[in-house]
């Protein structure tokens, strides 16, 4: 698979409704960081690495995760 890390792209946009932005945060943004599986940490250097987990972390894919919920992280903790 294609995975853009040479040349991403960034997308910023904001969320002004006071109610959601809290749930983006809490529901999809901190997944994301917990990912341990398809994770790259950006270097000073411009280069990547793989983020590694430890053998005792759970093993956090965020894309799956958040597919096999359906998208429905507003009705499904996770």
């Amino acid at each position: 698979m294609f995975r853009n890390l040479n040349e991403p792209v960034k997308v910023l946009f904001s969320v002004p409704d006071l109610l959601i932005s809290p749930a983006i945060l809490e529901n999809m943004l901190k997944i994301h960081f917990r990912d341990n599986v398809k994770a790259r940490r950006l270097l000073s250097d411009c280069l990547y690495e793989r983020v590694l987990s430890d053998e005792s972390e759970e093993r956090i894919n965020s894309q799956a995760l958040l597919i096999k919920h359906g998208g429905l992280w507003h009705e499904h903790p996770l």
